[in-house]
């Protein structure tokens, strides 16, 4: 079989080849006096490393984190589950669809150019596109991309990114320009340990400097597991090997910064940005939908008569984008790809199309700007529907004749799957440990921003797209969704703890060092507080405004009637801000490269405010 490229190894291709972005001038002194640092071992299956602790192949961390740190059973990635959506949580505490980097490439529907986060041109995109729809959306601030990363909060203090593509407001990047040696020991010498190994001889370089000069956070990507697991399989010795030679790794760094005298002030993380389940067959999405009677778009193809998008980079996901009547503005009625023009002009049914694939698992499709419809190859479908409360996402979930997720009959979400609103926190507890994790905020978060497609469809048994990979990732299933993710430092408790996104590492950063973001600004929560129940109050309110959207009337209880109101003040003031700031935005530079973009992501959150408000002033009366 013809070895073909990792996603993990086109990052490290392309890597960094830009240089970091500045940090501000301005700076920030007032930091509590430690350091961070969190090594992303890469594309690690759950299981092919719990089963190397278990055999006693992890020796140093079984000691600092099973034995002296915090380990999340029940750690959990990002839908998508990709590099590139991952990595950037960590440090925004982001979901995908609120940071504007939904997939491994997009297309920008204004322009209808492609954006590929791994290629030469748009390797560095990363970086500049990210947005926050979280502080967009609060109406304390209402800022399309206020000071989000870690980097840029701790300004004025030395940061690092080491083998990553997202680096926003970091001061060092390595390499600053292609990594020609760890290229040479993935294509040439077949070395792929060596990847890892160049990756530490970094951190133990700056980790060296003088006190004053070692970076306060460290973000390292290791990519030997990746690279391995999607060479040979996510459980194979191969990968057992690297988490081995990882293991000796964090056994001398540990000694190091114990020489240094700064260990009892580091706080250090574990986890894996994705995981990985065993693939090998290969399916030509572009190559299905042209013969089903599409015209499609390329990546490098400009405006034309092509009526499909499908960004669809190698991994065992795809979102697509449709053109209809309005262009490529994102659908806000999920029948509208049942309804697409063929290139003979003949009306044909996409999603049908998608369902009756070989590789199809499941097809989401956006219904609106917090909805979306879900199906699988059976038939079976689902709805999902959010809204946002007090700050608070409450997502329904309801079956249509059959359920894709299989969360009606499980124990342990079978309550929350009752077509009610119900807390973004309660669903992931519940459903963390189903075969398919956090799904219902997976696929309601993608499409929030307008960015990712209209459409995302994932792969089923051992299909992939684009590329034939023993090991692959990019789904909702729990090989791709769960994950290791451990925690030591200082004020670290000790013991096994449930479940933790990656976006939960951003809240606790913050607490690390001492830093001040607005609450309502991120996703992510902290995963050491005991998970609360709901508040019955906010639940109730919540699917009164559901009842309002769908029947244009509903009512409350006259102890909501002060919740509604208030709630609808603060829907009142994210309007005005909202209003002022897109009256800005168009009032400015309109030559900026995402000018257009930009003012459109306003518009559509502009447009779900004033209707966001209408309701819940209307249960206000």
């Amino acid at each position: 079989m013809k070895r073909s490229l990792s996603t993990a190894a086109i990052a490290l291709a392309l890597a960094l080849t830009a240089a970091a972005t500045p940090a501000s001038a301005a700076g920030r002194a007032g930091i509590n006096d430690v350091y961070a640092i969190h090594f992303v071992v890469d594309g690690t299956n759950l299981k092919a490393f719990e089963r190397a602790v278990n055999e006693g192949r992890l020796p140093t961390v079984k000691k600092t984190f099973y034995d002296g740190g915090a380990v999340f059973t029940h750690g959990l990635s990002l839908f998508p589950t990709t590099s590139t959506t991952v990595y950037q949580s960590y440090v925004t505490g982001l979901l995908p669809g609120h940071a504007g980097i939904p997939h491994l490439e997009r297309m920008d529907r204004q322009t209808e150019d492609v954006i590929g986060y791994l290629t030469v041109s748009g390797f560095d995109r990363i970086n500049s596109d990210l947005i926050n729809l979280r502080a967009l959306t609060n109406p304390e601030v209402a800022e399309l991309q206020p000071q989000t990363t870690i980097f840029e909060l701790l300004a004025g203090h030395p940061t690092e990114v080491i083998y990553s593509s997202f680096s926003r407001g970091a001061t060092g990047r390595h390499p600053k320009r292609a990594p020609v040696r760890a290229l040479w020991s993935t294509y040439v010498s077949d070395d792929v340990e060596n990847v890892d190994f160049l990756a530490m001889k970094r951190v133990m370089k700056i980790f060296r400097r003088p006190l004053k000069k070692i970076p306060r956070y460290t973000m390292v990507g290791l990519y030997s597991s990746d690279i391995m697991g999607h060479r040979h399989g996510p459980h194979s010795e191969e990968v057992q090997q690297v988490l081995r030679q990882f293991d000796v790794f964090l056994r001398d760094f540990l000694r190091l910064i114990e020489r240094r005298g700064i260990a009892e002030r580091t706080y250090i993380v574990v986890s894996a940005d994705h995981g990985m389940h065993e693939s090998g067959e290969l399916f030509d999405l572009n190559g299905a939908l042209a013969r089903a009677g599409f015209t499609m778009k390329t990546p490098e193809s400009r405006r034309g008569r092509y009526g499909i998008y499908a960004a669809s980079r190698g991994v065992a996901s795809s979102h697509i984008y449709v053109r209809h009547d309005r262009g490529f503005e994102p659908i806000t009625d999920p029948e509208i790809p049942r309804h697409m023009k063929g290139r003979d002009g003949s009306e044909i049914d996409l999603i049908k199309v998608l369902q009756g694939l070989d590789a199809t698992e499941l097809v989401a499709v956006r219904a609106g700007e917090r909805k979306a419809r879900i199906f699988d190859s059976e038939g079976a479908s689902a709805e999902l529907s959010c809204f946002t409360i007090a700050g608070e996402d409450y997502c329904s979930y309801r079956p249509r004749g059959g359920d894709p997720l299989g969360y009606s009959t499980s124990p342990a979400t079978k309550r929350l799957a009752d077509g009610r609103p119900h807390s973004a926190e309660a669903w992931k507890h519940a459903s963390s440990g189903e075969r398919y994790p956090d799904a219902v905020i997976g696929l309601s978060q993608i499409f929030r921003d307008g960015r990712a497609g209209d459409i995302f469809i994932t792969t089923k048994g051992r299909y992939g797209f684009r590329k034939v990979k023993e090991g692959n990732h990019g789904g909702l299933m729990e090989e791709d969704m769960r994950t290791p993710f451990m925690i030591s430092g200082p004020t670290v408790p000790k013991g096994r703890f449930h479940t933790a996104r990656p976006v939960d590492l951003y809240p606790l950063t913050l607490e690390w060092f001492g830093l001040d973001v607005p609450e309502k600004n991120y996703d992510g929560t902290d995963p050491f507080r005991p998970h609360e129940k709901e508040d019955a109050r906010i639940e109730r309110l919540a699917a009164a405004e559901q009842l309002m959207e769908e029947r244009g009337r509903a009512g409350v209880s006259g102890d909501l009637k002060p919740l509604a109101r208030q709630e609808a003040a603060k829907r009142m003031q994210l309007v005005e801000r909202l209003t002022a700031l897109l009256s800005d935005m168009k009032r400015g530079d309109r030559k900026s490269p995402y000018a257009a973009d930009h003012i459109a992501i306003v518009e559509r959150a502009l447009a779900w405010a004033r209707g966001a408000h209408e309701r819940m002033e209307r249960l206000a009366r």
